[in-house]
């Protein structure tokens, strides 16, 4: 038996549209590649930190 809210969960691409979908994930990427340059920023200062 299955109730009212397990019913109206449904995953966000089957609530979404497919360009909206897209848009926040290509955000998601961006903000993640930025984080990753930073903490290799932060990687080479502290190597050059530590010579």
């Amino acid at each position: 038996m299955t109730t009212k809210t397990e019913e109206s969960r449904q995953p966000k691409i089957m609530t979404k549209p497919l360009p909206e979908i897209l848009d926040e994930l290509e955000n998601y990427i961006k903000r993640v590649e930025e984080a990753v340059r930073q903490a290799q920023a932060a990687a080479r200062e502290s190597r050059e930190a530590a010579a």
